[in-house]
């Protein structure tokens, strides 16, 4: 029997297979109703393992704003990678994959003058950090907004030691070997509904060893100085995290921010009190979070 989803949006995404590099991704777009100032498009990135519907609420709102969003499930994610292809892909995929959607969402402008805003989550915010070290079209990227992006996994739910290097070594040599992440759900969301359906809808999240490796890596790359201070000044920069995600850690982002150019503009918005997966919070930590955001993107 399906899990009902907690929100039903007032819009209707479009949605569409779109295949590349032998894959056949799982696309959705959010188009701005009719009567509603259009103001910008967004391409997303969303996190490990996370469905569309995880987004319902905070893209209802987004098109209802005026900015309408692109979302594709990522190669290795379930809608997109069922069955045995389910957790593979690596570093090289996940940006040779995005160059493509966001070329894609390029070329689809009526205004070939108009740049995209690129957004997204955890696993996606971190490789959106990375896009703006060496991404290829950053020329036509309006700003970068993410929330909890993975740079270092939060010490209360990280791996051990002996278990995170062990498997490191193994993907030199396994790397398809599927590894359980053992993600832990009750530290997403405050909302218990969201939660209830978080809890009874993810699949065991498994990955290929190189994958995993590969985008744990991408976020140690994110904390070294030389790899950081490349991050470009053309592009603004956003990131929202909660002081209470025990997923990935916000120490982590703010050495990230640390590290950065001084030319960059950047805002660090810390939401107190919030999980993991702040616009899937309750109303307390996904209303602040959503106001910050729309600041963000109406300035820029």
């Amino acid at each position: 029997m399906p899990v009902e989803v907690p929100y039903k949006p007032q819009n209707t995404p479009i949605s569409e297979k779109v295949s590349f590099n032998g894959s056949d991704f799982v696309t959705y777009s959010w188009k701005v109703p009719s009567g509603v100032e259009y103001k910008g498009k967004i391409v997303y990135v969303h996190g490990f393992f996370e469905n569309s519907e995880l987004y319902n609420v905070a893209f209802d709102k987004l098109v209802n704003d005026g900015y309408e969003v692109f979302f594709f499930s990522q190669r290795g994610a379930p809608e997109t990678s069922p069955g045995d292809l389910i957790g593979d892909s690596n570093d090289f995929h996940s940006h040779n994959d995005l160059d493509f959607f966001i070329k894609r969402n390029l070329d689809a402008r009526t205004d070939k003058s108009e740049k995209l805003f690129l957004s997204g989550h955890s696993m996606g915010g971190g490789l959106l950090l990375d896009y703006g070290i060496k991404g290829k079209y950053l020329d036509d990227i309006r700003g970068i907004a993410v929330t909890a992006p993975l740079t270092t996994v939060h010490p209360k739910t990280s791996p051990s030691a002996p278990v995170f290097y062990s498997a490191k070594l193994l993907s030199k040599i396994l790397p398809k070997f599927k590894f359980d992440t053992k993600i832990q759900t009750q530290y997403i969301t405050h909302d218990k509904k969201w939660a209830k359906y978080v809890a009874d809808t993810t699949p065991k999240m498994v990955g290929t060893l190189k994958y995993l490796d590969d985008f744990i890596s991408r976020g140690q790359g994110l904390l070294k100085k030389e790899h950081a201070a490349k991050f470009t000044t053309k592009v603004p920069l956003f990131v929202a995290h909660g002081n209470a995600d025990f997923i990935n850690d916000l120490e982590g982002t703010k050495k990230f921010f640390s590290l950065l150019d001084k030319n960059v503009e950047k805002q660090l918005f810390e939401v107190e009190g919030g999980f993991h997966s702040l616009l899937l919070e309750a109303p307390d930590y996904f209303d602040p979070t959503y106001e910050a955001l729309i600041k963000f993107l109406s300035t820029h």
